[in-house]
């Protein structure tokens, strides 16, 4: 089997949702089928807004590719923007990308590129741990879309509410099997000193309207969100867990088992499409709650 990886640009970003869930029934339907080992996908910025979708196969499965680009086609946002002042809305320092405009890449809206995927393998411990990271991104696909579904005639606080709850549990895990080797506090002021340092924080504003309503979040709200989260998706959440259990057997780094465990929640807070400042915020807003 090898890696199939695909760049599908979508310029509505409030929109990306629907194309997501599209992709996770055309992914689980092959998985279902047995022809498709493991899939997942991350939201990306390089070359305009788009998803990354990748899958493990001995097939190509262009029926799967040209069905997601059929979607894509009758539901473009026909939204304009220029490459320049799409790049002025990023903030290339912090992705440490040095390049000037002229190198970056850009497609237009409707493109679906094949481009190679490369495994991070020293970010996520190297060869043998690799493809264990590759099952939990999978997980972590299924369970963001799962949310996704759920909540979709959500706002997105109830969706950053969600990610908190999950974030906290993620966490108690963690820290009640003795993972972390630090104490929780230690590793969310890393998780924030991290994003401070590459990202900045949110507007004071915007800051205090996420604490206002994660602490006047109703009894009715908690438990709907712990049903979604605990009880609706407990399956996916118990396999993100033993994935997690498996990953610290072979990793015998703490250091590099806790840099593995934020890259893994900074990807399913990208999956739900919780930003880098807003994910900022849910471990700020943890730490006041250790």
């Amino acid at each position: 089997m090898i890696w199939h990886s695909y760049h599908i640009y979508y310029y509505d970003q409030l929109k990306q949702d629907s194309l997501i869930l599209y992709i996770c029934n055309q992914m689980e339907q092959a998985a279902l089928n047995n022809t498709i080992s493991k899939w997942f996908y991350i939201r990306y910025w390089e070359g305009g807004p788009h998803i990354r979708l990748r899958y493990l196969s001995e097939f190509e499965h262009s029926e799967i590719i040209e069905a997601i680009n059929d979607f894509v086609q009758a539901n473009k946002s026909g939204i304009r923007i220029s490459k320049q002042a799409y790049y002025e809305s990023i903030n290339l320092n912090s992705e440490g990308d040095t390049r000037q405009l002229e190198q970056l890449p850009w497609y237009p809206e409707g493109e679906i590129v094949n481009i190679l995927y490369k495994p991070e393998y020293e970010r996520y411990g190297g060869n043998e741990a690799i493809g264990m990271s590759e099952t939990l991104f999978m997980y972590s696909s299924l369970l963001a879309a799962e949310i996704i579904s759920k909540l979709k005639s959500s706002s997105f606080i109830i969706r950053w509410l969600t990610a908190l709850n999950f974030m906290n549990e993620l966490l108690s895990y963690l820290d009640n099997h003795q993972y972390l080797n630090i104490p929780a506090i230690d590793f969310l002021n890393n998780c924030t000193q991290f994003w401070r340092n590459s990202s900045g924080e949110l507007p004071d504003s915007v800051r205090k309207m996420l604490k206002l309503n994660y602490e006047k979040s109703n009894k009715d709200i908690q438990i709907r969100l712990e049903q979604v989260l605990f009880v609706e998706c407990a399956a996916l959440f118990q396999q993100i867990a033993a994935g997690i259990s498996t990953l610290y057997c072979v990793i015998n780094d703490d250091t590099a088992f806790r840099k593995i465990i934020f890259s893994h929640m900074h990807m399913f807070n990208n999956r739900l499409g919780v930003e880098p400042l807003y994910e900022n915020e849910l471990y700020s807003t943890l730490i006041g709650g250790v």
